[in-house]
């Protein structure tokens, strides 16, 4: 987990704001499918995803788990590798984990029995395809009755093209007093019957990014750290999961400052949102003009802008965000570092000269005294004038 930022602080807002940006203008059409592909046609395109299910079941001892996986068209699939995760909880002992797999009969199942019903252990199960994995959250065993599970196995790709995926993006940037905090999020919806397995798929951030925070979305689907950015993993079977991540970059203290990032392929809509501070401006080229609207919750000002791909347009690869009228650092700190020195530097010249000369005359002290009054006096005029603030002159 990341040290730098406290992504769990912030990640309810974050999605607030997701569903914020996405209500202040008009949705995709129901019919909307990624840009390049063809019409597949039909009043079902784009609902075809069987669901996976993991269910408490009567037909199953306590501490089993049976296991069924099936294709897309519910037929039996034999020799599939099925993994078991249990994992253990305890402060006392410390975490731990283990695999045990199996593989699937004729009639596509499997089983695994002997399994402890606590609230200490928590079981995942996921079927291997390749380089593809699908299985169902995590779940506990019920004490009185075992679980059943069903999971469906698709044919999987690594071109984008084949698995028919579109993507809708959200950016979202947020101030601190030396950084600033970029939020990504992306909706990956896929329409056809197969699954999409990206790979070396890497998006390159600002070089001077830092603080990667790369939380696991659905099944495997994430993002994983890399020296020049993220790499986009895990398995997109058909329907959608979001997955996300966000960095930080070091703030200039200019009054403008621009961030470039690039973007996963096939993005049909990105949306970008800020907190409208006073001053502030946000521009992104080639996005709709920005608009200022109340925030998510009702909770202040928010500045939203979006691109919205159309038939013919070049794929969106990266974007450049642009912030104007930040506030920048003023000569407070450098004033009262001036200051502190002076009067550091006339008690180094007492501190010596009391060493050099046991008897102080009264001429040099007085000297002394006249000196670290002028530095207060300057002090005080830089407070009256407003060139420093309050807590820096107490500091000082």
């Amino acid at each position: 987990m990341n040290r730098f930022f406290p992504f769990e602080k912030f990640q309810k807002r974050f999605l607030c704001c997701l569903f914020f940006g996405i209500s202040v203008f008009s949705e995709l059409p129901a019919n909307a499918q990624p840009l390049g592909h063809p019409n597949i046609g039909g009043s079902n395109a784009g609902t075809f995803s069987p669901k996976n299910t993991s269910t408490t079941s009567a037909k199953a001892s306590p501490g089993t788990i049976e296991v069924e996986i099936l294709n897309p068209q519910g037929q039996p699939l034999a020799d599939v590798e099925v993994d078991l995760i249990s994992s253990f909880q305890s402060i006392a002992q410390g975490p731990r984990e283990e695999i045990t797999t199996k593989s699937t009969d004729s009639s596509g199942k499997v089983s695994f029995s002997d399994l402890q019903a606590s609230l200490r252990y928590d079981y995942a199960v996921v079927a291997k395809q390749g380089d593809a994995h699908f299985g169902v959250p995590s779940f506990r065993l019920a004490k009185s009755q075992g679980q059943s599970v069903r999971i469906y196995v698709y044919p999987t790709t690594n071109s984008i093209s084949d698995a028919f995926v579109g993507i809708r993006g959200f950016l979202y940037l947020t101030q601190r007093e030396d950084f600033l905090n970029v939020e990504l999020m992306f909706r990956v919806m896929s329409l056809g019957r197969k699954a999409w397995v990206p790979k070396n798929l890497l998006l390159q951030l600002p070089k001077d990014f830092q603080g990667v925070d790369v939380p696991l979305g659905e099944g495997d689907a994430r993002f994983e750290r890399a020296s020049e950015g993220v790499i986009l993993k895990g398995t997109y079977p058909p329907g959608q999961r979001d997955i996300r991540f966000s960095f930080m970059v070091p703030r200039n203290h200019r009054e403008t400052q621009m961030i470039q990032m690039d973007l996963p392929p096939r993005v049909a809509e990105l949306r970008g949102l800020t907190e409208a501070l006073p001053g502030l401006e946000l521009d992104v080229p080639g996005f709709e003009k920005v608009q200022r609207s109340q925030g998510p919750g009702g909770e202040g000002t928010v500045l939203i802008t979006r691109k919205l791909m159309r038939p013919g347009e070049a794929e969106l690869k990266s974007v450049l965000v642009e912030l104007r009228g930040l506030p920048t650092r003023g000569p407070e700190r450098w004033i009262a570092t001036l200051v502190a020195a002076l009067i550091a530097l006339a008690g180094l010249f007492l501190l010596l000269r009391n060493k050099t000369h046991q008897q102080i005359s009264d001429g040099e002290r007085q000297t002394a005294r006249s000196l670290i009054l002028e530095e207060l006096v300057a002090l005080e005029n830089a407070r009256t004038e407003r060139k420093i603030g309050p807590k820096t002159y107490q500091k000082t």
